[in-house]
């Protein structure tokens, strides 16, 4: 899907979300001769992005996002930390 002008437009049929291993297979399939992602690449990149932005801002964005979404940058509370800005 892209989006113009806040509205959002499909291209085609839309995308299934698959497993958690499909998509770590999937982000491990690119540029296969020298990929370094570990099995844990999406909880890593979700829970960077979960310590830089402010828990009020994330929730609102998140509560505004498809299930499948919403569960895909999920990063469970005892795995968060605190904001840290530069």
């Amino acid at each position: 899907a892209s989006v113009v002008w806040g509205s959002p437009v499909v291209w085609g049929s839309p995308v299934v979300w698959g497993s958690r291993a499909d998509q770590i297979a999937s982000a491990q399939g690119k540029r296969p001769h020298h990929n370094l992602t570990a099995a844990n690449c999406i909880e890593a990149v979700a829970e960077a992005v979960a310590a830089q932005v402010l828990a009020l801002d994330r929730d609102d964005c998140l509560g505004s996002l498809a299930p499948e979404a919403r569960a895909f940058w999920r990063v469970e509370p005892e795995r968060r930390r605190p904001v840290s800005f530069p």
